[in-house]
């Protein structure tokens, strides 16, 4: 379910897919340029991704990172 602001979205629900393993929870998203890139830049800096990159239809590429701390 997309949250709309007008004609843009802003935010969304969904049912967890299977893949993700964690627990049932909210999270914040940032949109960022490249996906993949982010990725590795969080794993260069000590982060890891707890869920790897997936592409969701209407969304784009996602994935769960998570900072060192």
């Amino acid at each position: 379910h997309m949250l709309m602001l007008g004609e843009t979205p802003v935010g969304g629900m969904m049912m967890k897919p299977p893949q993700m393993k964690m627990p049932d929870c909210w999270h914040v998203y940032f949109q960022v340029p490249d996906c993949d890139a982010a990725i590795q830049k969080t794993k260069a800096a000590g982060g890891s991704a707890c869920m790897e990159p997936i592409n969701m239809e209407g969304v784009g590429r996602f994935c769960t990172l998570v900072d060192p701390q």
